[in-house]
Order: C-alpha cells, then structure tokens, then sequence
C-alpha cells in the first residue's frame, strides 16, 4: 500500500523576510524491483514528460526477483497526467546501468535512448510503436562510468563524451552524417578519476569544452579541456579553481546561477553538521567574472549533513535558477530558493525519503502530472519516491496538483492474492459498481498477454498457462487507471 506524506517548505532570508513558500506533496510506493537509473523526455512527441528507469542486479542479491534485474522500463504519460507502463526490455544480462541519457542525436525530432553499462555504451533507436530496440554499441577500454552528450565540432550533430574513469581517458564519437560514428581518444594531463564530466562552452566562444572533476589534488579538483578553434579539444588540462583550495569536494553543477547570461559552477563540500574549517559542509558558488577568462568569483552558503549531488533548476518559475542538494547517506534532499537580488535562503527544512536506500542512486526533474510545474521523482531500491510541486504561482494547466498515475495507488480497496500465483489469482474488489473494470498482464518484454473483466466482488483468474516470470497488471475503470503492480507467476 502507498504511503502519502504532505511536506511544505518554506525559506527565510537572513533578514528575515520571507521568500514565496515552495511546497511539495510526497508520494512513496514499495516496488519488487531494484531500481537506480533515471531520466525524463517526452518520448512519443505529445508534449508531456514521460520517465525512462533502469533496474540493476544489487550485489547480486537474491532478494528481488531475478526477471526484475537489469531491466529499462519505459513510462509514458498522457496529456491528463497518467502514466502507463510502455515497454520492458533488458539491456544487458551481465552489467549494470551506470548512465541513461535520452536525446535526439540525428535531428529527426525524436529521441534516442543512450545507456552506459560495463564497458559499453549502447544507442537505442524508437521504431513507429515508440519502442526502444539496439541500433548501435561502442566497447571502452576498461569501463563507462559517465555520459555527456553535445555538438562538439559545430557540425549540427550530437556527439558523445564518454569517461573511461578506470583507463584514464575520454572517447568522444563523433557522429557522422551517415549516422554511425568515428571515435577519438583523449588523455588529459592531468586526469584522477575524471568524474562527472560536462560538455559546456565555458569560455563563451560558442564551442563546447569539457569540464571535469579530478580527484588527485584536493586543492584544485575542477579542470578543462578547451576545444580549440584550430585543433578541437586538446589534453591540456587548465585547472580552473586553484585559487580557492578548496577540500573534501564531493560534487558540482554547470549552469547560469545568476542573471549575466556567464556559465557559473556550483560544488558541494564537507562532511557532518558541527564540523569546522575545511570539513564544514557548505555549498560553493562560483560566479563567472564578465571580461576575465576562465576567473571566478567565490561564494558560500552553510549546508546540512554531508551535502552531496547538486542541481541547478527554476522550482518556482519564476525565471531564477534555484539549487536542489542531495545529502548522501541521510535520505533527504533539500532546496536553496534564490530571491530576485541574487540571495539564497540559508536555512531550509528537509524532508526524508524511504525505502532501501543506496547512496549511488539518481534521479529526475520534469512534469510528473501535467501541471507545468517542475517536480521531482526519485528510484530506490524496492520503492520509488516523488515530490509534486505544489508551489501556488500562476500556470496556465489542464492538469492539477494530484499525482495521477500508475505509481499512485488508488482509493478504491484491490486486492490481488496470491503473490506469487502458481494457477489461479484471486482479486478482490470494493462494494462498488463492477461495470466496466478491467485487469490486463504484460510480460516482462510488456506484451499484453491477457485482458480479463472483473465483474464480480471476488474475481478468479486462471494462470496456470503463463509460463513462470514476472508480469505487469494494470487495473482500469473505463480507460482510467486505478492500481497496477506486479505478480510472480511460479
């Protein structure tokens, strides 16, 4: 059963007045599925933004059922804001999912689905169903640890960065017109890790560069690669935060943090509330100096318990770009709202996420129910978490605060036993009219494999011809969505 948290948060200035409240509504589900990888993109071009999740082999454990690993499930939503299960298909039977990008590299108006597992990074092409199938597959030396995806030579085509964090280099694909792709091997001087790497055009010449996090030198983790006009991207690695000596990095953001159209660079650093000088957990702002190459001006706002992943993002549209913190190991996220004079709220209240929690997990921000405001949606292992924006600003929407999808279970009392099933399934429903409600079952490839009316208060079912594995239901009333879960069939 779900279990429904309302949160609300607000933010004070310094001052002491205060910021417009920001607030979200929380919505937690406990799954059977290992889930870690995430993103967002409107997949079939009907303008609302559907979630792509990557399941994982945890330690290889035997506690989540070994059809649910490894698995990408593709969730498309409807324009009133419902999400349906769409396709499951695996993507490797021996590696983990590290990276799930969703962009459209060919200019064809349609995205593509760019996953790193292993030591490979695979291309998946949509056919005229929406469905995801391999086109194309690259092999590293040792291991894909990041993605970044961007036009590097300025040829209308996107490229592909790709960090062989065990091998010390970066390959970038460079696409061809043709649609396959020519690779390029690049050694930086200075390397350590190369962690979380970004195609950005930091210095403003309209080419990207790469940025990258190194963890040799505590002193100065953050370098780039330039791309020269004349010999593209080079190995000279600039160190571009020197200056500021900056220790116990743990993860940073490119993107405009202010109003003066300069790539800015925010960093999360330190450790446990209470600690002092260098180990005390704070937020790094660095503005991009007007008319300086590459020189950066420093700010710092105090942070809760080990402040880890950092995003930069408008929760509030209210055109200023917020900062969203991830505290790893303390299940919580909180947000820093920027007021119109450039200044941070420098308390906010926290709000906990549940489940089995591991500290290497991801997440997404999109439109979750169709309101236009930006929300929050969180994988875990064996529960999945969104924050619905609820933030009272003006937004013109069909769609309303609620979460109405397949994550969110329902009013009505269903109940579907036993689980797992070996030939019959029983379900159950409330004391209500039983005109036109329905269950299907998908398989884990998401092929419909039956359709059954429930016409009564206690339903019988016969799976004894479903071969053994895991499947999908989805229980509707009419066309609406009402519950949905998975059965073992033994």
């Amino acid at each position: 059963m779900s279990k429904k948290t309302f949160i609300t948060i607000s933010f004070l200035l310094s001052s002491g007045l205060l910021f417009s409240q920001i607030t979200f509504q929380g919505f937690i589900k406990d799954t059977l599925v290992p889930y870690q990888r995430t993103n967002t993109a409107d997949i079939d071009n009907n303008g609302t933004d559907d979630l792509i999740i990557g399941t994982i082999d945890w330690d290889s454990s035997d506690f989540f059922p070994e059809a649910t690993k490894r698995n990408m499930e593709i969730y498309l939503q409807s324009e009133d804001g419902y999400f349906v299960l769409h396709q499951i298909f695996k993507y490797d039977s021996l590696a983990d999912v590290l990276t799930i990008d969703v962009v459209d590299l060919n200019n064809d108006n349609i995205v593509e689905l760019i996953l790193g597992y292993s030591n490979k990074v695979g291309i998946f092409f949509q056919d005229s169903l929406h469905q995801f199938k391999k086109h194309f597959e690259y092999e590293v030396y040792a291991s894909v640890k990041y993605v970044s995806i961007a036009d590097i030579n300025n040829d209308s085509l996107n490229d592909i960065l790709v960090s062989d964090w065990a091998h010390q280099e970066f390959t970038i694909l460079y696409q061809k017109s043709d649609g396959s792709f020519n690779p390029h091997k690049i050694i930086p001087e200075i390397n350590g890790g190369l962690y979380e790497p970004e195609l950005v055009d930091i210095n403003n010449d309209g080419r990207m560069d790469i940025i990258y996090l190194a963890n040799l030198f505590w002193d100065a983790p953050i370098y780039v690669l330039l791309n020269d006009p004349i010999h593209g991207i080079t190995n000279k690695s600039i160190g571009i935060l020197k200056e500021f000596k900056l220790l116990d990095f743990r993860s940073y953001e490119v993107g405009y943090v202010n109003s003066d159209s300069l790539i800015d660079i925010v960093a999360t650093s330190g450790g446990n509330t209470g600690s002092v000088g260098n180990n005390k957990p704070q937020i790094n702002i660095f503005y991009q100096e007007a008319n300086k190459t590459l020189k950066f001006e420093h700010k710092t706002i105090d942070a809760f318990d080990v402040p880890a992943e950092i995003k930069i993002i408008d929760m509030n549209e209210d055109n200023i770009n917020d900062l969203i913190i991830d505290h790893n190991g303390w299940r919580t996220v909180s947000v820093y709202e920027q007021s119109t004079s450039e200044n941070f709220s420098d308390i906010t209240k926290l709000w906990n996420y549940t489940g089995n929690y591991t500290s290497d997990y991801d997440w997404a921000f999109g439109d979750f129910n169709n309101d236009c405001k930006t929300d929050i949606f969180i994988p875990a292992l064996g529960s999945i978490m969104f924050y619905m924006n609820t933030t009272d600003f003006s937004c013109n929407t069909s769609g309303s605060n609620e979460i109405n999808n397949d994550f969110k279970d329902n009013e009505l009392a269903i109940n579907i036993y036993p689980n797992p099933a070996y030939d019959k399934l029983f379900v159950t429903l409330p004391e209500v009219s039983f005109k036109n409600i329905t269950i299907d079952f998908y398989n884990n490839l998401g092929v419909l494999v039956e359709n059954n009316k429930l016409n009564e208060n206690i339903n019988e079912i016969n799976v004894a011809n479903f071969p053994s594995g895991i499947y999908h239901y989805i229980v509707r009333l009419k066309n609406r969505i009402i519950t949905n879960g998975r059965i073992i069939k033994i």
